[in-house]
């Protein structure tokens, strides 16, 4: 399979490629490496309609969404099939991702979930420049 070096092309024609990708792709490109986030970031690419919600009731949940698409982050406590590790912040994660055309869920493996939602709301708001939205707390037994 032939490879395309998307990041060998001039700044302009990776922005204008750049602003072609939903959502999704956007987020989960941006968790493949530090330098890629940082491409992605300086594209300031449009968050138009972009929120996010936290919620904590009977788990951990973290969600990113427009009208269009939508991201779930669920901070797990037992590693469920995790098959990838990504660099968040500091910490090195243990993650599954399922992903559809219009929605992704990432669970996301942390010691400490209440420590893991700051560090998953901390990235996403510092990446994308926005504010959480929505807090959703209630208790549960």
């Amino acid at each position: 399979m032939n490879r395309f070096a998307l990041f060998q092309l001039p700044f302009v024609a990776i922005s204008e490629v750049m602003k072609k990708f939903n959502l999704i792709d956007i987020t989960m490109l941006s968790l493949c490496s530090q330098r890629t986030q940082r491409w992605i970031k300086s594209c300031r690419f449009n968050r138009d309609g972009l929120k996010l919600k936290v919620e904590i009731n009977e788990g951990e949940r973290i969600c990113l969404y427009n009208n269009n698409q939508k991201m779930e982050f669920n901070i797990t406590s037992p590693p469920l099939r995790m098959l990838h590790l990504l660099k968040i912040g500091d910490s090195l994660v243990p993650t599954s991702i399922e992903k559809a055309d219009e929605y992704a869920l990432v669970n996301m493996y942390f010691d400490d979930s209440i420590e893991g939602m700051k560090t998953v709301s901390d990235y996403l708001c510092s990446f994308f420049e926005i504010n959480i939205n929505i807090i959703r707390l209630s208790s549960y037994t």
